[in-house]
């Protein structure tokens, strides 16, 4: 019975994915990107969600507010891997 427990959450952990986050980074004067990587188990949209949080988390830092500038999408690692950039800048508000 715990062998069979084991194995099943052994196999919906597996099925979770995998996310990593780049640093934020300034790309041009007061503009700056977040990226967050995932593996084919994680969504698109998920990915996006990640980046706008560490976004956002950014400006707070600051006492201001994200406003998003533009983002973009790109697999790679031979298209196992899907990268989420978003570019902001943080605003007074």
């Amino acid at each position: 019975m715990h062998t069979g427990i084991t194995l099943l959450l052994a196999a919906l952990l597996g099925l979770s994915g995998c996310s990593s986050n780049g640093r934020v980074r300034e790309i041009s004067p007061s503009v700056y990107s977040a990226s967050t990587t995932g593996d084919g188990y994680v969504s698109v949209p998920r990915l996006r969600e990640h980046s706008v949080d560490r976004a956002e988390e950014f400006c707070a830092h600051q006492g201001k507010r994200m406003k998003l500038a533009g983002e973009d999408s790109q697999e790679t690692h031979a298209g196992n891997d899907t990268t989420v950039r978003v570019t902001f800048t943080c605003v007074e508000g």
